[in-house]
Formats: structure tokens, C-alpha cells, sequence
């Protein structure tokens, strides 16, 4: 069974557990040597993604991969090419290419750049404007990344090793300031479905916007059903399944709608009249 709900509530879409907001899964170091790798391979041109990935030891669905692409891609290392017949293909970057082949020694162009790089990540940009260089203790920057940044407290940890990892490797400091345009002001939560074992796919959400009507009672072994539900003036919950439908199969529905339940926010009808 599937689970869709509307664009207009795509981002408040929690799964089994709580989302963290996008953030680079490997830091900056890290990022700029597979960058290096891959120039060493393939120069400026582009690369199919199975390929580009292969270089760095990962199979092309392995979740390495796609890990360290969508880094690169966070920290402005890499760009995606147009789908071409071949699927998927990316290239590095402008910004790379300039940190990656400037040898002069002390460069301050290339200082400057790895600092770019190290704010380009949106999470990153925002505690920057927050904290700059004077982070808080790490038991306070958890609380404020669990509860102020919607951070899952199963991965917080994970994030602030990489966050302090590449400030420290692009040596920000305390004179370094981050001058954000409007757009940037605001943090992007995006989903993270890569540790999903069945990822819900955004395109699957945003066009799974029709209805369908529910079969007649009785007919359990229909190939496939669907209902669309709305249940607030700005969200629609879309169900829909394939292969036989049971009542088990329902049953695991309304249990797993029971344990995702709390990870979604309050409607404020029900905050404003909690009894």
C-alpha cells in the first residue's frame, strides 16, 4: 500500500520516524576528494551517474552514491546534466573546478571558495547566521537543532560531527560573515528518503492528485483501489494499493497511521481547543 498526500503538505510528510532537514551526509573534505577523483577521470565533460558513482567504490543504487552526489551537489561541487537517453549524468562544477585547480600557495581565492562551499548547504547557512564561529555546547546545539531545526535526535549527532568537520576544514571564523539574500533566509526542510526502504518518490506525491472511487464492499481481492480524503481546507491523504487487498493488509495501514501520527503537527483547530 501506498501513501500519498497533496503537494501543498509534501513538507510536513513524516515517515516512520521523524525527518531531519536536508544536510551534506559526508562533509566537505570528504566531498572535495571525490570531486578530485572524479577530475582525475573525467576532466570537465560529463558522467553518467552509475559511472561517476563507481569511481568512488559505490554500485549505482547503493545509497554511498547517492549520499556523496547529493553532497557534492548541497556543497556546489556538482551539477546534474539534462537527462539525456543514457538516464542521469553530472559534471562538476564551476566552483570545483576553480578550488580543485588553484595550486598557488595561500591562495585567498581559494580560501574564500572553500568557505562559500562550506555554506552553500542551506542548514548549514542558517546556523552559521545564528551561531557563527561561537557554537553553543554540544548539548545545547542539539536541543536547538532537534527542536528548533525539526533535527531527528537519531541523527543530530551525525550532522554536528559533519557541520564542525568542514567549518573547521574551510577554517571559518569569527571575521567571516554570510551575507544571505532573501530566499536563503528561509531554511529548506527537505525529505531525506535515502535510509527509506521503500522511498516515497516527490513526483509519485505531486501527481497522485486525482480521485478514485473505493470498490464495493466485499470486494477484497480488487487488483487495485484508491480514495482520496480531505481532511483540512490545504491537505488531501490519497490511499491507494495494488496487488489483493485483505483486511491484515488494512489492519498494518491503520497500525502504521497510529505510529507516524505524533510526528505531524498539531491542526490548529485541535491547539486552540485542546478539550
Amino acid at each position: 500500500m501506498t501513501l500519498n498526500i497533496s503537494p501543498a503538505v509534501l513538507k510536513d510528510l513524516k515517515s516512520k520516524k521523524m525527518r531531519s532537514p536536508a544536510y551534506p551526509g559526508i562533509n566537505l573534505e570528504v566531498a572535495l576528494k571525490r570531486a578530485s577523483g572524479l577530475y582525475v577521470k573525467e576532466r570537465r565533460n560529463a558522467v553518467a551517474f552509475p559511472v561517476a558513482v563507481s569511481y568512488w567504490g559505490f554500485g549505482p543504487k547503493s545509497s554511498g552514491g547517492l549520499v556523496s552526489v547529493a553532497a557534492l551537489k548541497s556543497f556546489g561541487l556538482l551539477d546534474d546534466v539534462e537527462r539525456g537517453p543514457g538516464g542521469r549524468s553530472v559534471k562538476l562544477s564551476d566552483l570545483a573546478l576553480r578550488i580543485l585547480l588553484d595550486e598557488r600557495p595561500d591562495s585567498s581565492e581559494k580560501s574564500d571558495l572553500l568557505k562559500q562551499a562550506a555554506l552553500r548547504p542551506k542548514i548549514h547557512a542558517s546556523l552559521w547566521k545564528k551561531y557563527g564561529a561561537e557554537l553553543p555546547s554540544d548539548s545545547n546545539l542539539k536541543h536547538a537543532l532537534v527542536f528548533d531545526f525539526r533535527f531527528n535526535e537519531n541523527t543530530v549527532d551525525e550532522f554536528i560531527r559533519e557541520y564542525k568537520d568542514t567549518i573547521a576544514f574551510a577554517k571559518l571564523g569569527a571575521s567571516d560573515s554570510l551575507s544571505l539574500t532573501d530566499e536563503d533566509k528561509t531554511l529548506d526542510v527537505e525529505l531525506d528518503t535515502s535510509e527509506e526502504e521503500n522511498p516515497v518518490q516527490d513526483e509519485q506525491l505531486a501527481n497522485n492528485t486525482g480521485r478514485a472511487s473505493l470498490p464495493p464492499k466485499g470486494s477484497l481481492a480488487a487488483k487495485a483501489v484508491g480514495s482520496s480524503i480531505p481532511v483540512s481546507k490545504n491537505c488531501v491523504i490519497s490511499v491507494s494499493a495494488t496487488g489483493e487487498v485483505t483486511q491484515k493488509g488494512i489492519k498494518k495501514l491503520i497500525d502504521y497511521l497510529n505510529l507516524i501520527n505524533d510526528s505531524f503537527p498539531e491542526d490548529e483547530e485541535s491547539a486552540q481547543n485542546p478539550n
